[in-house]
């Protein structure tokens, strides 16, 4: 984990999916090369991050990243298989056999359903199968991936995963308001924070934002006001706000030169702002879920 975090704070994993995608609303330096995905890495490992995430759905990330880790030590990997197609449970459980033998147990550190809504149409079955995975020593821990749509908490209550991955942002407050991140780690779930920056759109102003997100106007406005009354950056303000959630373990961030991974570890490990964020909250789930962009 980061070297220092503050006492109750969630501790860091480097985000892959630019490795292996154009990924991210206000990314204007596309899909992160080898040579700097090594450097990003490097970065990491010097800093004391221990955990990597990643997704078969990532382009090339997973073998990308199987390569660069032979290079390191201490660094461990939560990959995510895939949604279910056609109703194929074989098919995406033999994608997360692949990402296992990619990575080797020594490696693994959990394998991840992408969709939790996955779980409603083929939930015994293909949570049968991916614990099939767990039971042959081939992952430590299993879980999933949830939108606040997913209802993870009664999903975790339901299924007993190891670790669970929600969004949550300034903006997406939904399953810190109801409760659920906190309830997941009441049950021993492993809650990981992913989309912090809620693919970059808490970089953008009001003005540049695409034609289908101009609802996202006047919380922007709110938060670029909000930004200037307390003297904070975006990226700090937003990783103030989840790195200290009740209920997180890990705060997932991606990354697409190692300078912002310095930059991010370093509000990671400095004092809590102590602001009240809650004024920034949208429920415009058209905004808040980037699937539906």
């Amino acid at each position: 984990m980061a070297s220092r975090p503050p006492q109750g704070a969630a501790s860091l994993a480097l985000g892959t999916v630019q490795f292996g995608l154009d990924y991210g609303v206000s990314n204007r330096t596309g899909q992160v090369p080898e040579a700097r995905a090594r450097e990003i890495l490097g970065a990491a490992h010097s800093a004391g991050v221990d955990l990597v995430d990643t997704a078969a759905a990532y382009g090339d990330a997973e073998l990308l990243l199987a390569r660069l880790l032979r290079e390191t030590s201490g660094i461990r990997v939560v990959t995510k298989a895939p949604k279910v197609v056609n109703g194929d449970v074989d098919a995406a459980l033999a994608v997360a056999r692949r990402s296992a033998d990619l990575f080797g147990a020594e490696r693994l550190e959990a394998i991840l359903l992408h969709s939790a809504a996955d779980l409603r149409a083929h939930g015994d079955a293909l949570w049968s199968g991916l614990g099939a995975l767990r039971e042959e020593g081939l992952t430590p821990r299993i879980g999933f991936s949830a939108y606040a749509d997913d209802g993870p908490l009664a999903l975790a209550e339901r299924y007993r995963p190891d670790v669970v991955q929600v969004a949550a942002s300034v903006f997406d407050q939904r399953l810190v308001a109801s409760g659920q991140i906190a309830g997941m780690a009441e049950l021993g779930v492993q809650v990981h924070v992913r989309s912090v920056f809620l693919q970059g759109l808490t970089f953008i102003s009001p003005t540049e934002l695409p034609a289908g997100l101009r609802d996202a106007a006047p919380g922007l406005e709110r938060w670029r006001q909000f930004l200037a009354k307390n003297q904070v950056s975006p990226a700090h303000a937003a990783i103030d706000f989840a790195r200290t959630l009740d209920g997180a373990a890990r705060l997932v961030v991606g990354v697409t030169m190692p300078a912002e991974l310095t930059e991010i570890i370093q509000m990671v490990e400095a004092r809590p702002l102590d602001l009240d964020y809650s004024e920034l909250a949208m429920n415009d789930p058209m905004i808040l879920d980037p699937w539906r962009w």
